[in-house]
């Protein structure tokens, strides 16, 4: 019953799926980072569904549009609102007790809409050179691999504060279980890219590492540690640079170019 209850407090955080209501107890808590990432594969298997059975009885425009928004429905924009609020504390370039207060600020600045806006204009032209069946596997697993990293940033990172949802959440986390659940996981995805297609599964996990490493960076530096903002931030770039990657290479195969 707990773990149940702790995958019901997962999606009840993390999507807008609808889930039982009761009380957020400790106990019902501890796994729950163990679960986010299977908002992911929902979203993934939505995404490839929509492909296989849309892609050619609706407008090209359509296609791409709910596609692009599906992630957004799902998750309800949680992550994206982490994005967001890390572009407007980076952008403002003040201290680092500045940038942790514009974190907990509820209000939007310029920065955030200007980089909401050029982070949507990328994925919608992304999403729109992917062709092959394949790809769009890569791009479902993408969205299963950006939580798990995200998860794992969590709970393996540093914390900025000791407040906060996602200190709420590690603080009664089992940690060394949900960081075995989450790595467990990573190597599942791992496979699952490379079985899909390894040029593009293959370049997925590079970009991948290589934007992990430097959320770390960047947050030691700007914040102190990690926050739940940054988290999201960390997921939407990992999927923003999955879409991109399985576009690009998806439309270059398209077009006939040997990989």
């Amino acid at each position: 019953m707990k773990v149940l209850k702790s995958f019901c407090v997962a999606f009840a955080m993390y999507s807008k799926i609808p889930m039982p209501n009761f009380n957020w107890k400790k106990e019902n808590m501890e796994y729950a980072l163990c679960f986010f990432p299977f908002v992911g594969i929902i979203i993934g298997i939505l995404n490839i569904i929509w492909f296989v059975y849309a892609k050619n009885y609706v407008s090209e425009l359509m296609w791409i549009s709910v596609g692009v928004l599906i992630p957004l429905i799902i998750s309800g924009g949680i992550h994206m609102d982490g994005y967001m609020d890390v572009m407007d504390a980076l952008h403002s370039y003040g201290d680092r007790k500045k940038k942790l207060e514009i974190l907990k600020d509820p209000h939007i600045g310029a920065f955030a809409v200007i980089n909401m806006l050029i982070y949507y204009v990328l994925y919608f032209a992304g999403y729109s050179q992917i062709h092959h069946t394949r790809a769009m596997i890569v791009l479902g697993a993408g969205f299963y691999l950006s939580r798990i990293l995200s998860g794992l940033s969590a709970v393996v990172y540093k914390g900025a504060k000791k407040e906060g949802m996602l200190y709420e959440f590690t603080s009664k986390a089992a940690l060394n279980t949900v960081r075995v659940s989450l790595i467990i996981q990573l190597i599942i995805c791992v496979v699952v890219l490379m079985v899909s297609d390894v040029v593009v599964g293959g370049s997925v996990l590079i970009a991948s590492a290589l934007v992990f490493v430097y959320v770390y960076i960047l947050c030691n530096r700007e914040f102190g540690g990690v926050t739940g903002d940054t988290c999201g931030f960390l997921s939407s770039i990992v999927e923003l640079i999955t879409v991109l990657i399985a576009g690009l290479l998806s439309g270059f195969s398209y077009m006939g170019i040997r990989l």
